[in-house]
């Protein structure tokens, strides 16, 4: 199978924390987004998964409309739940939790106060990853930059910190689902 993972356009409140926030895209995001329905309707993508929020399910929709594929809303692959520092950036959140950042970098335990902690994400979207390849069905999941890491934890190894998604990126796994998700080759 071949699982195809996008991150959602830019957004209308670039560089915060929005995780579970309804924020909508930008212009640039909707343009990244149409972008992206051209290339990926021309792959064998036979169900679209988004999270629930607005700037996933434009897309998906856009996808739907463009291919006929089943739609499928699916909040394991929500983002991260940023609690007290939902909607914040990064210089808010050094200035107001100064906590948070000294606590990760002595630990390398990320735990935003009030909000999910990393492995509580990559426990639910492992979950989520598994019931997909056990379909053994070409799909296609937008989700978000902290999901992305998680999905590449989750296939690769590794830490949370070594991968990043930029909004509009496309990845390609390509999957043996026989053995629930060993990758046979990556794009």
């Amino acid at each position: 199978m071949i699982l195809y993972i996008m991150r959602h356009g830019e957004t209308a409140s670039p560089h915060r924390f929005c995780g579970r926030t309804d924020v909508g895209l930008s212009n640039h995001g909707l343009k990244q987004t149409n972008d992206n329905i051209v290339k990926l309707s021309k792959e064998p993508i036979k169900t679209v998964y988004s999270t629930g929020l607005q700037r996933t399910d434009i897309a998906a929709k856009k996808f739907q409309e463009a291919t006929a594929v089943s739609h499928i809303i699916d909040q394991r692959f929500i983002e991260l739940d940023f609690g007290d520092c939902e909607c914040l950036t990064p210089e808010e959140i050094n200035r107001k939790f100064p906590e948070v950042v000294s606590h990760y970098m002595e630990t390398g335990i990320l735990q935003y106060p009030n909000g999910e902690t990393i492995a509580a994400l990559v426990q639910r979207v492992s979950q989520g990853l598994k019931d997909i390849i056990n379909t053994g069905q070409n799909s296609l999941i937008i989700t978000h930059n902290g999901v992305i890491r998680a999905i590449h934890m989750y296939l690769k190894g590794g830490s949370f910190d070594q991968y990043d998604a930029k909004t509009g990126e496309i990845f390609q796994f390509k999957l043996d689902s026989t053995t629930n998700g060993a990758i046979t080759k990556e794009h």
